[in-house]
């Protein structure tokens, strides 16, 4: 907690150096946040670019590695989610001994036609990577 902020957030490796990726960004990112001007959405989005350059200019290899990042941050009366991937944020709350969930962010998936629009457009690949069965 800093500055009356919470921040939680979840990373999930994927790829051979994955868990690098994963560990770096949970190392990082939190001191990449700042809210210039009260505007919250314009700082997250920056703390996230900054986090990418800093990857890239770190020893990891990551052309085939990476990680999801989902972050919550509560700030006095907000609650801002951010999210890349598809590590997802679900509100719980329970009244009456019934449970309710409310989804806070979205999977990014290439599996979803706008997903893969962005991905190509910036220059990225959709691939379906086949495992094949041993044994």
């Amino acid at each position: 907690m800093n500055n009356g902020w919470l921040l939680l957030g979840v990373q999930d490796g994927h790829g051979v150096h994955g868990h690098l990726v994963s560990q770096f960004v949970k190392n990082q990112l939190p001191k990449q946040i700042s809210i210039p001007d009260n505007n919250i959405e314009k700082g997250m989005q920056q703390a996230f670019l900054s986090m990418q350059q800093l990857l890239f200019k770190s020893k990891i290899e990551c052309a085939m590695s990476g990680s999801t990042c989902v972050i919550c941050l509560f700030t006095g009366d907000y609650l801002v989610t951010c999210n890349l991937g598809d590590s997802r944020a679900i509100l719980c709350s329970k009244t009456n001994n019934s449970w309710h969930f409310k989804p806070l962010s979205h999977d990014h998936k290439p599996e979803n036609p706008m997903e893969k629009a962005r991905i190509l457009a910036m220059g990225g690949r959709v691939a379906k990577i086949t495992h094949p069965v041993h044994g």
